[in-house]
């Protein structure tokens, strides 16, 4: 492909070179799901999960407030890779809700945890770490009668489809090895092109997945 290819050039057959991967959105579209190349029919039964992301959108039908999103990702891990997982990413977010008070362990702990282990009388599997991201909200700001963010100057046109994406406010362990500094940043720069720009622990594949869900169709967000 070239520089100036559309979206109609891009491959579509999973079963070409060229497939990276899919994401599929429930029906309401505010949940997606980013599969790598291994999945060809992710709703297929007995299907080997390979996820690479979560995205989790606000519901927000009015649309007066800006959008807003979760990412959770595994931290990439090459054994993490190299299998199929045990459990996809939103049955560990279930687990972490009803069992744990955070999945979000230490290097110590992941070292410390073994297979099948059991842990606070509850059974631990050896899974790759999940980063949990969330979209910076911005400010209302009166003399621009608009919601705002600064993007560096790596943004120049306002769009409900621009954010900043970060750690998650509450995840401490998160906070002290990322900081406060943006892990992605996605936004209009003119009529049909984005500036996407993203660091570790996120993937190309996984930044522009998170990306795309910008342009899904939502029934229950704006």
């Amino acid at each position: 492909m070239t520089w100036d290819a559309t979206m109609q050039d891009i491959p579509t057959d999973p079963h070409a070179h060229t497939y990276l991967g899919q994401m599929i959105s429930n029906f309401s579209g505010t949940t997606f799901t980013i599969h790598d190349y291994r999945v060809i029919e992710p709703d297929a039964t007995g299907s080997n999960i390979h996820e690479l992301g979560y995205v989790l959108y606000d519901v927000n039908i009015l649309g007066r407030v800006p959008n807003s999103l979760k990412a959770v990702i595994p931290r990439f891990d090459e054994q993490y890779l190299d299998y199929p997982q045990q459990h996809t990413i939103a049955q560990r977010i279930a687990t972490q809700n009803t069992e744990h008070n955070s999945l979000d362990y230490t290097l110590v702990d992941q070292l410390t945890f073994k297979k099948d282990h059991k842990y606070n009388r509850v059974e631990t599997k050896e899974e790759a770490q999940l980063l949990f991201l969330q979209t910076k909200k911005p400010i209302w700001m009166e003399e621009h009668e608009a919601w705002c963010l600064d993007f560096g100057g790596r943004v120049k046109k306002s769009s409900k489809n621009n954010f900043i994406l970060e750690v998650e406010q509450d995840r401490v362990n998160l906070k002290e090895e990322f900081s406060d500094k943006p892990l992605m940043i996605f936004g209009k720069v003119s009529t049909l092109r984005y500036s996407l720009d993203y660091r570790y622990p996120l993937s190309p594949m996984q930044a522009f997945g998170i990306a795309l869900t910008t342009f899904a169709s939502k029934l229950a967000v704006v």
